[in-house]
């Protein structure tokens, strides 16, 4: 149990080695030598802790569930998340499209057309999830021993954090081609921190149905601050400083 306690510890003592070892490697064999690998960490620190918190956001309500309900509640959870979350690889062809986009093109070409985009992605998503839900419900009926209006609920949930994950990477796209991984970073762990915190507050009172809307929460909070992010980006004296 002790060991099971410092292993997050023993975790993040290891990446700041790893780092601190990265810094002193790579200081004596860049052309610039210090001043390159501290540029190189500031992009990459930012993309990394982004990383981390888009995993917790998409992660933390399994593990939470098990850690609050039992262990039997992730038996349930589980393909209920795996098979909802089949619809966001569907819809993942736009998201990896869109980023693509974004480097090749630039920055300002998708700040400018992000908005037109998004008018055109989400209500496209929204349909689809709506289609989606009931087959995909009636099909998890029969392979989970659930009640059928709470497993209704938890699908219509998942489906929904899907379209604010596509809302969230659609929208961050253009700051992360301007090299602005700290607006995404920031984002995503607060989103992350939203997660965990309403997952303590709706798994006691609803159940898994709780757990499945505190991650949609996380990915439309991921969304409302890439927004805000990118407005801020395209503003035209805020937009010549990062270009």
């Amino acid at each position: 149990a002790d060991l099971v306690d410092a292993a997050p510890l023993g975790v993040l003592a290891g990446g700041a080695a790893a780092l601190a070892a990265m810094w002193y490697l790579l200081a004596g064999r860049l052309a610039s030598g210090a001043a390159q690998t501290a540029e190189m960490m500031r992009f990459g620190v930012p993309l990394t802790i982004g990383a981390v918190a888009i995993w917790v956001v998409s992660s933390a309500d399994r593990y939470l569930v098990g850690w609050i309900m039992d262990l039997e509640a992730v038996g349930l959870y589980a393909p209920l998340y795996r098979m909802s979350m089949l619809f966001s690889g569907a819809v993942a062809t736009i998201v990896v499209w869109w980023r693509a986009e974004s480097l090749r093109k630039g920055a300002t070409w998708a700040a400018d057309r992000t908005r037109r985009l998004l008018a055109i992605v989400l209500p496209s998503t929204v349909v689809a999830a709506v289609i989606v839900w009931w087959p995909l419900s009636y099909f998890l009926e029969g392979v989970v021993e659930y009640p059928q209006a709470q497993l209704r609920a938890v699908v219509a949930w998942l489906l929904l954090s899907v379209v604010f994950w596509v809302a969230a990477n659609v929208i961050l796209s253009p700051l992360v081609a301007a090299s602005d991984v700290k607006s995404s970073a920031v984002a995503w762990t607060v989103a992350a921190v939203v997660n965990i915190m309403l997952n303590f507050v709706l798994i006691p009172g609803f159940g898994l149905p709780g757990a499945a809307a505190a991650t949609a929460a996380a990915q439309a909070t991921a969304a409302f601050l890439g927004w805000r992010s990118l407005r801020h980006f395209s503003n035209p004296v805020r937009r010549a400083v990062v270009e």
